[in-house]
Protein backbone atom coordinates (compact mmCIF):
# COMPACT_ATOMS: atom_id res chain seq x y z
CA UNK A 1 0.00 0.00 0.00
CA UNK A 2 1.49 3.48 -0.87
CA UNK A 3 1.88 6.07 1.83
CA UNK A 4 0.73 9.64 0.79
CA UNK A 5 4.21 11.82 0.60
CA UNK A 6 5.43 14.57 2.98
CA UNK A 7 4.40 16.89 -0.64
CA UNK A 8 1.06 15.61 -1.08
CA UNK A 9 0.42 16.25 3.18
CA UNK A 10 1.82 19.60 3.09
CA UNK A 11 -0.59 20.48 0.09
CA UNK A 12 -3.50 19.04 2.08
CA UNK A 13 -2.85 21.20 4.83
CA UNK A 14 -2.52 23.96 2.85
CA UNK A 15 -6.24 23.67 1.38
CA UNK A 16 -8.48 22.27 4.19
CA UNK A 17 -8.25 23.46 7.61
CA UNK A 18 -10.17 20.91 9.82
CA UNK A 19 -12.84 21.51 12.81
CA UNK A 20 -13.25 18.89 15.00
CA UNK A 21 -14.74 19.01 18.63
CA UNK A 22 -11.89 20.04 20.46
CA UNK A 23 -11.11 22.95 18.56
CA UNK A 24 -9.88 24.51 15.26
CA UNK A 25 -6.85 22.23 13.96
CA UNK A 26 -4.68 23.39 10.71
CA UNK A 27 -3.31 20.74 8.59
CA UNK A 28 -3.69 17.86 10.63
CA UNK A 29 -5.54 15.36 8.33
CA UNK A 30 -4.91 11.97 8.31
CA UNK A 31 -4.06 9.91 5.14
CA UNK A 32 -6.77 7.60 3.47
CA UNK A 33 -4.54 4.91 4.32
CA UNK A 34 -4.69 5.26 8.64
CA UNK A 35 -8.34 5.43 8.30
CA UNK A 36 -9.12 2.26 10.11
CA UNK A 37 -13.21 3.07 10.40
CA UNK A 38 -15.69 5.60 9.13
CA UNK A 39 -14.85 8.92 10.41
CA UNK A 40 -16.13 12.47 9.84
CA UNK A 41 -14.82 15.94 9.64
CA UNK A 42 -15.80 19.37 8.85
CA UNK A 43 -13.93 21.07 6.52
CA UNK A 44 -13.34 24.60 4.88
CA UNK A 45 -11.85 25.64 1.66
CA UNK A 46 -11.07 28.95 -0.56
CA UNK A 47 -12.88 29.72 -3.48
CA UNK A 48 -11.16 32.03 -6.11
CA UNK A 49 -12.59 34.92 -5.09
CA UNK A 50 -11.42 34.25 -1.70
CA UNK A 51 -14.32 32.99 -0.44
CA UNK A 52 -15.01 30.42 2.57
CA UNK A 53 -16.78 27.15 1.74
CA UNK A 54 -17.71 24.69 3.88
CA UNK A 55 -18.36 21.41 3.86
CA UNK A 56 -18.05 17.66 5.27
CA UNK A 57 -15.44 14.92 4.54
CA UNK A 58 -16.49 11.77 4.90
CA UNK A 59 -14.21 8.41 5.00
CA UNK A 60 -15.34 5.29 4.93
CA UNK A 61 -12.24 3.38 6.40
CA UNK A 62 -11.72 1.82 3.24
CA UNK A 63 -8.61 1.33 1.35
CA UNK A 64 -8.15 2.97 -1.87
CA UNK A 65 -11.67 4.35 -1.29
CA UNK A 66 -12.47 6.73 -4.28
CA UNK A 67 -14.33 10.08 -3.21
CA UNK A 68 -17.54 11.51 -4.30
CA UNK A 69 -17.86 14.91 -4.40
CA UNK A 70 -21.71 16.00 -3.60
CA UNK A 71 -23.39 19.30 -4.46
CA UNK A 72 -26.48 20.20 -3.65
CA UNK A 73 -29.40 21.98 -5.28
CA UNK A 74 -31.19 25.59 -4.73
CA UNK A 75 -32.22 26.48 -1.73
CA UNK A 76 -30.08 23.43 -0.35
CA UNK A 77 -27.13 22.48 1.66
CA UNK A 78 -25.01 20.03 1.95
CA UNK A 79 -25.63 18.36 5.27
CA UNK A 80 -29.72 18.10 4.90
CA UNK A 81 -29.60 16.51 1.11
CA UNK A 82 -27.09 14.31 1.86
CA UNK A 83 -27.61 13.08 5.14
CA UNK A 84 -29.55 10.20 4.30
CA UNK A 85 -27.43 9.24 1.14
CA UNK A 86 -23.69 9.76 2.36
CA UNK A 87 -23.68 6.23 5.14
CA UNK A 88 -25.25 4.47 1.26
CA UNK A 89 -21.87 5.68 0.51
CA UNK A 90 -19.64 5.04 3.18
CA UNK A 91 -21.52 1.51 3.53
CA UNK A 92 -20.13 0.67 -0.48
CA UNK A 93 -16.70 1.64 0.59
CA UNK A 94 -16.77 5.24 -0.94
CA UNK A 95 -15.33 8.40 0.80
CA UNK A 96 -17.58 11.48 0.54
CA UNK A 97 -16.77 15.13 0.31
CA UNK A 98 -20.34 17.37 1.06
CA UNK A 99 -19.80 20.86 0.02
CA UNK A 100 -22.29 23.74 0.80
CA UNK A 101 -22.43 26.33 -2.56
CA UNK A 102 -22.72 29.46 -2.38
CA UNK A 103 -26.10 29.52 -3.43
CA UNK A 104 -28.44 27.76 -1.31
CA UNK A 105 -30.50 27.98 1.90
CA UNK A 106 -32.14 26.28 4.78
CA UNK A 107 -33.55 23.50 2.56
CA UNK A 108 -34.29 19.57 4.36
CA UNK A 109 -33.33 20.80 7.91
CA UNK A 110 -29.64 22.30 7.78
CA UNK A 111 -28.51 25.50 6.81
CA UNK A 112 -25.76 26.54 4.82
CA UNK A 113 -22.76 27.23 5.94
CA UNK A 114 -21.53 28.95 2.80
CA UNK A 115 -24.69 31.07 2.68
CA UNK A 116 -24.57 32.04 6.07
CA UNK A 117 -20.96 33.00 6.32
CA UNK A 118 -21.30 35.19 3.06
CA UNK A 119 -24.42 37.07 4.68
CA UNK A 120 -25.98 37.55 1.28
CA UNK A 121 -27.99 34.79 -1.06
CA UNK A 122 -27.72 36.38 -4.45
CA UNK A 123 -25.54 34.86 -6.64
CA UNK A 124 -26.02 33.88 -10.09
CA UNK A 125 -26.17 30.09 -10.40
CA UNK A 126 -23.78 30.15 -13.91
CA UNK A 127 -21.57 32.55 -11.26
CA UNK A 128 -20.93 29.39 -8.67
CA UNK A 129 -19.16 27.26 -11.33
CA UNK A 130 -15.61 28.41 -9.23
CA UNK A 131 -17.02 27.21 -6.24
CA UNK A 132 -17.08 23.99 -8.19
CA UNK A 133 -13.23 24.41 -9.25
CA UNK A 134 -12.16 24.95 -5.73
CA UNK A 135 -14.69 21.88 -4.46
CA UNK A 136 -12.91 19.36 -7.01
CA UNK A 137 -9.31 21.07 -5.75
CA UNK A 138 -9.90 20.52 -2.42
CA UNK A 139 -11.84 16.59 -2.89
CA UNK A 140 -8.34 16.14 -5.36
CA UNK A 141 -6.04 17.25 -2.21
CA UNK A 142 -8.51 14.78 0.16
CA UNK A 143 -8.33 11.54 -2.52
CA UNK A 144 -4.54 11.74 -2.97
CA UNK A 145 -4.65 10.30 -6.30
CA UNK A 146 -7.70 8.04 -5.64
CA UNK A 147 -10.47 8.44 -8.12
CA UNK A 148 -13.11 11.38 -7.83
CA UNK A 149 -16.90 11.06 -9.39
CA UNK A 150 -18.63 14.48 -9.39
CA UNK A 151 -22.29 14.44 -8.08
CA UNK A 152 -24.42 17.44 -8.88
CA UNK A 153 -28.01 18.08 -7.98
CA UNK A 154 -30.45 20.41 -9.47
CA UNK A 155 -28.26 23.49 -10.31
CA UNK A 156 -25.15 21.95 -9.06
CA UNK A 157 -25.71 19.04 -11.50
CA UNK A 158 -25.70 21.32 -14.90
CA UNK A 159 -22.30 23.50 -13.00
CA UNK A 160 -21.21 19.42 -12.67
CA UNK A 161 -21.30 19.27 -16.33
CA UNK A 162 -20.03 22.24 -17.24
CA UNK A 163 -16.62 21.45 -15.33
CA UNK A 164 -16.44 18.15 -16.24
CA UNK A 165 -16.31 19.26 -20.30
CA UNK A 166 -13.61 21.46 -19.38
CA UNK A 167 -11.80 19.55 -16.70
CA UNK A 168 -11.97 16.01 -18.19
CA UNK A 169 -8.82 14.93 -16.68
CA UNK A 170 -9.74 15.31 -12.98
CA UNK A 171 -12.44 13.18 -12.63
CA UNK A 172 -13.82 9.41 -13.23
CA UNK A 173 -17.57 10.28 -14.02
CA UNK A 174 -20.57 12.73 -13.16
CA UNK A 175 -23.06 11.72 -11.91
CA UNK A 176 -26.18 14.49 -12.83
CA UNK A 177 -29.82 14.25 -11.52
CA UNK A 178 -32.26 16.59 -12.54
CA UNK A 179 -29.43 18.50 -14.09
CA UNK A 180 -30.96 22.02 -14.60
CA UNK A 181 -30.96 24.29 -17.67
CA UNK A 182 -32.89 27.12 -19.34
CA UNK A 183 -34.33 30.14 -17.09
CA UNK A 184 -31.31 31.00 -14.46
CA UNK A 185 -28.32 28.85 -15.54
CA UNK A 186 -29.59 29.99 -19.71
CA UNK A 187 -25.63 31.16 -19.75
CA UNK A 188 -24.85 27.83 -19.22
CA UNK A 189 -26.72 24.96 -20.22
CA UNK A 190 -25.52 21.59 -19.53
CA UNK A 191 -26.96 20.44 -22.67
CA UNK A 192 -24.92 22.94 -25.04
CA UNK A 193 -21.62 20.43 -23.85
CA UNK A 194 -23.31 17.16 -24.00
CA UNK A 195 -21.30 16.33 -26.96
CA UNK A 196 -17.88 17.86 -25.78
CA UNK A 197 -17.56 15.37 -22.57
CA UNK A 198 -14.75 12.34 -23.24
CA UNK A 199 -15.71 10.37 -19.81
CA UNK A 200 -19.00 8.87 -18.62
CA UNK A 201 -22.04 10.84 -17.58
CA UNK A 202 -25.15 9.62 -16.20
CA UNK A 203 -27.94 12.49 -15.65
CA UNK A 204 -30.89 10.76 -14.08
CA UNK A 205 -34.90 12.39 -14.38
CA UNK A 206 -37.72 11.53 -12.25
CA UNK A 207 -40.45 10.62 -14.47
CA UNK A 208 -42.17 13.74 -13.85
CA UNK A 209 -39.59 15.49 -14.83
CA UNK A 210 -39.01 13.51 -17.97
CA UNK A 211 -42.68 14.45 -19.25
CA UNK A 212 -41.59 17.95 -19.48
CA UNK A 213 -41.07 18.17 -23.39
CA UNK A 214 -37.80 20.60 -23.18
CA UNK A 215 -36.44 17.63 -20.24
CA UNK A 216 -37.22 15.41 -22.49
CA UNK A 217 -35.24 16.93 -24.94
CA UNK A 218 -32.27 17.48 -22.64
CA UNK A 219 -32.51 13.24 -22.26
CA UNK A 220 -32.03 12.85 -25.80
CA UNK A 221 -29.60 15.30 -26.16
CA UNK A 222 -27.04 13.33 -23.56
CA UNK A 223 -28.24 9.76 -25.04
CA UNK A 224 -27.61 10.31 -28.85
CA UNK A 225 -23.97 11.45 -27.73
CA UNK A 226 -23.27 8.34 -25.83
CA UNK A 227 -23.71 9.25 -22.45
CA UNK A 228 -26.20 7.35 -19.63
CA UNK A 229 -29.63 8.47 -18.65
CA UNK A 230 -32.41 6.78 -16.03
CA UNK A 231 -35.86 8.12 -15.66
CA UNK A 232 -36.76 7.10 -11.67
CA UNK A 233 -40.14 6.40 -11.88
CA UNK A 234 -41.69 8.06 -10.06
CA UNK A 235 -38.80 9.56 -8.10
CA UNK A 236 -38.55 13.13 -7.55
CA UNK A 237 -36.12 16.48 -8.14
CA UNK A 238 -32.53 16.19 -7.53
CA UNK A 239 -30.79 13.82 -5.55
CA UNK A 240 -33.16 13.33 -3.41
CA UNK A 241 -34.69 10.40 -5.99
CA UNK A 242 -32.48 8.34 -3.91
CA UNK A 243 -34.22 9.08 -0.33
CA UNK A 244 -37.54 7.12 -0.18
CA UNK A 245 -39.23 9.01 2.21
CA UNK A 246 -38.72 12.40 -0.19
CA UNK A 247 -40.49 10.22 -3.23
CA UNK A 248 -42.94 8.82 -0.89
CA UNK A 249 -45.01 12.39 -1.62
CA UNK A 250 -44.87 11.89 -5.01
CA UNK A 251 -46.52 8.16 -5.29
CA UNK A 252 -43.55 6.12 -4.95
CA UNK A 253 -41.23 4.80 -2.33
CA UNK A 254 -38.55 2.67 -1.69
CA UNK A 255 -39.19 0.23 -4.64
CA UNK A 256 -38.60 3.04 -6.81
CA UNK A 257 -36.11 4.37 -4.79
CA UNK A 258 -33.62 1.02 -4.62
CA UNK A 259 -34.28 0.71 -8.36
CA UNK A 260 -32.73 4.31 -8.20
CA UNK A 261 -30.00 3.54 -6.34
CA UNK A 262 -29.38 -0.02 -8.58
CA UNK A 263 -28.59 2.13 -11.54
CA UNK A 264 -26.24 4.45 -9.98
CA UNK A 265 -24.28 1.51 -8.19
CA UNK A 266 -24.53 -0.02 -11.75
CA UNK A 267 -23.11 3.61 -13.12
CA UNK A 268 -20.19 3.43 -10.06
CA UNK A 269 -19.04 -0.04 -11.30
CA UNK A 270 -18.74 0.44 -14.70
CA UNK A 271 -15.90 3.60 -13.52
CA UNK A 272 -13.98 1.03 -11.96
CA UNK A 273 -14.21 3.50 -9.11
CA UNK A 274 -15.75 1.41 -6.27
Amino acid sequence: MEMPTSRSLAALAARLTFFVAGGLISGCASSPSGVSGPSHEAVTFESADGARLYGDLHRSGASNAPLVLLMHQGGSNARGEYGPIVPRLLGRGMDALAVDLRRGGDRFGSENRTVEALGHNDTLYCDVLPDVAAAVDAAREAADGRPIILWGSSYSGALAIRYAAEHPGHLRGVLAFSPASGGPLAACPPDAVADRLPLPVLVLRPTSEAAIPAVRAQLDVFGAAGHAIWVADPGTHGSSMLVADRVDGEGGGASGVEATWARVWDFVDRLGAS
